[in-house]
């Protein structure tokens, strides 16, 4: 999984535009209702920020709860690693960073607004799936998006 992060993050930023490494989000998940535990959280984000920076990529990290537009404005891609589903003004604040030309980049989401931003279909939890397994084929039938162009 370590290497296969990596890459992902590598091909990612490899296809964006240089300034775009400079410019990078974490969205750290906050622990609510519904969310995984707080180290949970916590160690996703510190796996994706270990992962850039060996990629000598910085990044640093905003909460992703109460997310205030100032904190997103010189950011062009927001990494969501492991997240709950955004409350509604944090979902709309991310939705005018979208609207603004920023990127996002999602990890283990349920959250049916972010996949609205990326048309996708909301993805389906296996419980128990791996890599390589029928639901994980499945899954990834489903995550399928339609090529866009970043600008």
């Amino acid at each position: 999984m370590k290497n296969f992060l990596s890459l992902a993050l590598l091909a990612c930023l490899a296809v964006a535009p240089s300034s775009f490494a400079q410019s990078v989000a974490i969205m750290k998940g906050v622990r609510r209702e519904g969310s995984a535990s707080q180290g949970e959280l916590d160690s996703h984000a510190n796996r994706v920020k270990a992962r850039l920076e060996t990629l000598g990529v910085k990044a640093t990290f905003v909460p992703d709860l109460n997310i205030k537009p100032d904190s997103l404005k010189s950011i062009k891609i927001a990494i969501f690693p492991y997240n709950a589903p955004l409350l509604e003004n944090d979902a709309k604040t991310i939705g005018d960073f979208v609207a603004n030309g920023g990127k996002l980049f999602v990890f283990y989401t349920n959250d049916e607004y972010l996949a609205k931003l990326l048309d996708i279909e909301k993805p389906k939890y296996y419980p128990g799936a791996q890599f390589g397994s029928p639901a994980a084929v499945t899954t990834a039938k489903q995550l399928r998006q339609r090529p866009r162009k970043m600008d």
